[in-house]
This record gives C-alpha cells, sequence and structure tokens, in this order.
C-alpha cells in the first residue's frame, strides 16, 4: 500500500486524453461514497480518516485540497462541476466543529450561524436508501455537537420523523423561520407533510422533469426585507399547524415556464459530461420570463413599453441580491438578448449559438447540441441559482422569482424575522405554503418601512 499524503497533484494526474476527459480524479470523485448520508457522520465523528484508492491510501484532508476543482481543466466550462469539492468541504467542516468542540470551544458553531437547521439542510445534497436516514444519519453529529434530534425510531411513518425534525430545528434555532427558505410546499403532499416542514427525501442530484425538486435551493435573501425584526410563531395544538405573523405584500397575476433543468444530463448527476440540457431548458423558458416583463411594463408605462427594456428588467431581476456577483447588469443584458434571439429562431443552427458577435472564436465551446461562448457561459452559471425556479408578476406590478409550482392567485407575504418574501396559496384551513421569493423593489426593506404593526396579521400554515 503506497501512502501518498505527502505528494500534490502531479500534471499527468490532471491533464486531459481521450481515455479522461476530465482528468483522472474525474473517476474517483463519481464514487458514490461522497454523497451517502450515513458516510457524513462517520467522517466527522473520526479521529483519523484515511481514503483507499486502488494501491493509494489518502489521507483525508489531502483529498478535500485534490478536490480543488478550480485548479482542473474542465472546471472552467462546466456548469456544476464543482460539487465533488462541496460534497468533502461539508465532511471536513463537521469533522472540524466536532473536534473543537469536543476540545472545549461549545461556541464553535453559534459563532458562525451554524445550527440544527444548516446540519439537515446539508442532506439535499446527499443520498440515503431510507428516507428516515436524513435525520437519523446525522443524530450522532447533532448530539455530538448540543443539538437535540428525535431518537431514531424506524417503525414511524415518515412524515412524523420530518415533522418532529422540523419541530426540532424551529425550537433550536436562532432564525427559526430560516427553516421556510427550503421549502417546496407542493412536494411534502405525497407523504403527507404539512406544507411548512421540509421533503428531505430528495436529492439535488435527482432532480429531472419528471421528478422535480422536494426542497428549494434559494440563495437570495436580505434580512432588510422584514426590517430586520425577529419571528413570531408558534405550533398549534396539533403541532401539524403553524401560525406565523407577517404582512401580505400583493397577490400573483402572471406565472412564466420554470427553468426545468435535468440534471440526469449534467456531472452532477453522474453523466459522464454535460449534455447541454440546462442550455436547452434555459433557452425553452426564457420567452416565457420576457413576457412576463413585457406585461408588467405595459400595465405600468402603456402601450408603448419595448423588448429593450424589458430585456434589461429582466436582466436587472436576475443579477439582483446575487451575493457573489460576477457579470454587471450590461452584460447580462446583452447575453439575454442572445438567449431571447436564439429562443425566438427556427433554424437550430441559430438556436443552438449562443454566441454575442462581440466573443472570440477562441472562447466558444460546444456542450452537447449548443455552441456556449465563455462569457455566455457565465451569465448562465450567474443565473443558476434560479434553476427550478420562474419569473412573475404581481397585481400591482411587482416582478419576483419563486417556485417552479407558483401560481396565479398565490399571495406574497414578508414573515416577522424572515430574510425572504414567501409565497402563500389561501386554503379552508389556513395557508399552503408554496416556497420563499425573491421580489424586486422590496429586498431592501422599501414595503416593510411603509408599514406599521397594524398592518401585521397571524398566517395558519397547514
Amino acid at each position: 500500500m503506497r501512502d501518498c499524503t505527502r505528494h500534490g497533484l502531479n500534471p499527468p494526474t490532471i491533464a486531459t486524453s481521450a481515455e479522461y476527459p476530465y482528468g483522472k480524479l474525474h473517476g474517483l470523485f463519481r464514487l458514490p461514497w461522497f454523497r451517502r448520508t450515513w458516510v457524513v457522520q462517520e467522517v466527522a465523528l473520526a479521529r483519523k480518516v484515511m481514503f483507499y484508492c486502488g494501491d493509494y491510501m489518502i489521507a483525508f484532508d489531502n483529498l478535500v485540497v485534490a478536490a480543488d476543482f478550480t485548479r482542473l481543466p474542465y472546471s472552467k466550462l462546466d456548469m456544476q462541476a464543482r460539487h465533488w469539492k462541496s460534497y468533502l468541504d461539508w465532511h471536513h467542516m463537521l469533522n472540524e466543529f466536532i473536534r473543537r468542540y469536543e476540545q472545549g470551544e461549545t461556541d464553535v458553531t453559534t459563532t458562525v450561524g451554524f445550527g440544527l437547521f444548516e446540519l439537515l439542510a446539508a442532506t439535499l445534497l446527499l443520498e440515503a436508501t431510507r428516507a428516515e436516514d436524513k435525520v437519523y444519519g446525522l443524530y450522532g453529529c447533532a448530539k455530538t455537537l448540543g443539538f437535540e434530534l428525535p431518537v431514531p425510531d424506524y417503525t414511524k411513518p415518515i412524515a412524523v420523523v420530518y415533522t418532529e425534525a422540523a419541530r426540532a430545528c424551529l425550537r433550536q434555532a436562532q432564525n427559526p423561520l430560516r427553516l421556510l427558505e427550503i421549502v417546496e410546499g407542493s412536494a411534502g403532499e405525497e407523504l403527507g407533510l404539512p406544507s411548512w416542514v421540509p421533503n428531505l427525501s430528495g436529492c439535488v442530484r435527482k432532480w429531472t422533469p419528471e421528478n422535480p425538486p422536494k426542497t428549494s435551493t434559494n440563495s437570495r435573501s436580505n434580512k432588510l426585507v422584514s426590517g430586520g425584526s425577529q419571528s413570531e410563531w408558534n405550533l398549534m395544538v396539533d403541532e401539524r399547524r403553524l401560525r406565523v405573523r407577517g404582512r401580505r405584500v400583493d397577490h400573483v397575476a402572471a406565472v412564466g415556464q420554470p427553468w426545468k433543468v435535468d440534471h440526469s444530463t449534467t456531472l452532477l448527476g453522474d453523466a459522464w459530461s454535460n449534455s447541454g440540457q440546462y442550455v436547452g431548458s434555459l433557452v425553452d423558458c426564457i420567452l416565457t420570463w420576457l413576457d412576463i416583463v413585457l406585461q408588467r411594463n405595459r400595465s405600468v408605462q402603456g402601450s408603448g413599453a419595448g423588448e429593450v427594456a424589458a430585456t434589461q428588467d429582466l436582466a436587472r431581476l436576475l443579477t439582483n441580491g446575487h451575493r457573489s456577483l460576477v457579470e454587471p447588469l450590461d452584460r447580462v443584458t446583452q447575453y439575454l438578448s442572445v438567449l431571447i434571439k436564439c429562443a425566438k429562431a427556427d433554424d437550430t443552427v441559430v438556436r443552438s449559438s449562443l454566441i454575442h458577435a462581440q466573443d472570440s472564436i477562441l472562447e466558444i465551446r460546444q456542450i452537447g447540441h449548443y455552441f456556449v461562448s465563455e462569457n455566455m457561459q457565465r451569465v448562465i452559471t450567474q443565473m443558476g441559482d434560479f434553476a427550478w425556479r420562474t419569473v412573475f408578476r404581481t397585481t400591482r406590478g411587482y416582478l419576483g422569482v419563486g417556485s417552479y409550482s407558483s401560481r396565479p392567485g398565490d399571495l406574497v407575504v414578508v414573515l416577522h424575522g424572515m430574510a425572504t418574501p414567501c409565497l402563500v396559496r389561501p386554503s379552508a384551513e389556513g395557508f399552503v405554503f408554496v416556497g420563499a421569493a425573491f421580489v424586486n423593489e422590496i429586498m431592501n426593506g422599501e414595503f416593510w418601512s411603509t408599514g406599521s404593526s397594524s398592518n401585521d396579521e397571524w398566517f395558519v400554515l397547514v
């Protein structure tokens, strides 16, 4: 057995070839070991972790370094090529938290805002043979870090397991209603979950048009949207209904088509290479998003509102609130125009050429049936957190991005203590939670600051 803990990555290891188009490490990091829920706990609680690969033994810390895909050739263009590193970073971070906690640094998690919610939310990237293990598979980690989860009991229905875990998150979190940020309300129906309880049974890797997301990956937030207020909530007697305090914003008037990315056609979903489906599905929905903005502009500005202004407004919506903005608004507007042109084209060559006139021919890559410039790829990547989401407009002219299950008639609300607006749907017993949203012109507190406690009301989520 050879020890490669002291050796770095040599050129033959990361070089591409006909046999290894993504480098030799590609096969290593595709192993299912990295994405199993139970393995996270085994690694996190271990004193020393070594990884066996053929004749080699690799220290886990070195494996984490080796997973830095920003050093690898194929990381430049593949939209989801860095997920292997995120798996290992998560294992490594949790191991470090536990090591420091056991050494007496008991505030190690609270100082960085890490709690029971964050622990369970990470399972969205992981797989488990039994759905209960998305909770029970982290019981040991939770207990070691001072969090309380229900004692594992595999005789309980999965709806009970997930609801108990959600209640535990609410009761132990610094910001209890952050739990709602990952909820896809429509996805819990099959298990009999209340709409406010996350369905943890799915995995991001498995998202396809036939198997849509069971959770949300909303990433654009701002605590100013609720004025820096504190969450106000309580569980009703049956503990299946959640009562939350907030304010009504407006009703959804129209929605576009969601961007339905099929992860089975990407590296994230174990495809050998990205097929370009994520590009094609964006082309398929972009005109409906543009139409939503045009409708809004014409209702506000009259029939003279044109497509150029609407494209810029759409670009503004898709870039506002981005945590690590890479491409400026004018660049995004330019490349949205290219996407729109492709979507309108009947000619298959034009429709598959996502290239701006200013792009260098040396920066054009083929992804499946599509030719994509590096600039276009960066813009699409920047929009990536809106996959499986759709653009909507409200009756009073707000533009937003929400759940793929959003529909006209849904109500936009801002709940006390939340960093995102939410969509809820009126029902006979209260409100069905639809999902977190991003809404232009209210994220910095513009809506909240014009109201007062007299505008507050209680919403019962069922």
